[in-house]
């Protein structure tokens, strides 16, 4: 078994071993970039599909591992082996991505060392100005540290293009996956739970902004002129943006963590009991209840008619 294991990998041209940038999951990674470059990384690759591909990457590793044991649950080798040629390809993209990923935390990390000694240079700076000092030593530090700084955020904005470049080819390596899932015999049964979720939304209470999700593409979000009194030309892409958050995350904590900030759940004696909310300016917030991972009852609601 080992041995047709070592030979696949081989003419992949790939190892999970050597290609794994660290042990963080994509999932893990995208929630822990800036929001303004994780907004960009969700208008091409949906947080349903990042956890979707976590899932196949753990399943890649369990067939690569020399102790796994097939008929273990039920497979054939050569079940095993088309799955692992199958899932190659995509996995080998997603380590791709998540290098990206991993090198643009460590540049926005040493972005934020670089500016704390850069603000206590100023303390610094300003205190000897004050007793009369030379200060041109210190000056000549803080320059350079800002170039650092600046070189490091060219790195995180460069590594956040790799990291958008390789989302694109990932949702093409998986539409293709999926194809290949469709209309293989083949693959193994167990491979079926790759196949993406339906989402969370089950409901909405306003017609028009179900209207609005259902007929507005994720990848593009436009203005709308419909009717009412929300100003759908100012917010429409970020209605829709926190829409999709909603349908991709799994659960209240999972959205919190992605962007939710702002969550929160209305106490009982309010007018809005038990609902959850989520702000789209100081004014306006999308409003929606969640049972057994699932919100209903969404529409959106003027904060100061509460």
């Amino acid at each position: 078994m080992i041995r047709v294991f070592l030979l696949i990998a081989f003419f992949c041209g790939f190892s999970p071993a050597k290609a794994t940038p660290s042990c963080r999951t994509g999932f893990a990674a995208v929630a822990a970039i800036p929001s303004s470059a994780r907004e960009r990384i969700k208008s091409v690759l949906s947080l349903d599909k990042i956890r979707q591909l976590d899932e196949m990457d753990a399943r890649f590793r369990a067939i690569s591992d020399p102790n796994y044991d097939p008929e273990l649950e039920g497979l054939s080798r050569k079940e095993i082996s088309d799955e692992f040629v199958a899932l190659a390809p995509v996995i080998q993209l997603y380590y791709q991505f998540k290098e990206s990923l991993t090198l643009q935390i460590e540049s926005w990390d040493e972005r934020d060392k670089l500016r704390s000694e850069s603000h206590a240079l100023d303390t610094e700076i300003y205190d000897r100005e004050a007793m009369g000092l030379s200060t041109v030593v210190l000056l000549e530090t803080k320059a350079k540290l800002e170039q650092e700084k600046k070189g490091f955020y060219e790195l995180a904005d460069s590594e956040l293009e790799n990291a958008v470049a390789s989302a694109r080819e990932l949702v093409a390596a998986l539409n293709e996956y999926q194809k290949r899932l469709a209309a293989s015999s083949e693959l193994p049964s167990i491979a079926v739970a790759y196949r993406p979720r339906q989402g969370n939304i089950a409901g909405f209470k306003d017609s028009e902004l179900e209207e609005f999700y259902n007929t507005t593409s994720p990848d593009a979000p436009q203005s709308t002129n419909m009717a009412g009194k929300f100003p759908w030309s100012m917010y429409a892409e970020k209605v829709l943006a926190r829409l999709h958050l909603i349908n991709d995350c799994v659960s209240l904590k999972e959205l919190k963590d992605f962007g939710g900030k702002d969550l929160k759940k209305y106490k009982e004696g309010k007018q809005y009991a038990n609902y959850y909310a989520i702000e789209v300016d100081k004014q306006w917030r999308i409003l929606f209840r969640w049972e057994e991972g699932h919100a209903f009852n969404i529409f959106i609601a003027n904060y100061h008619n509460e």
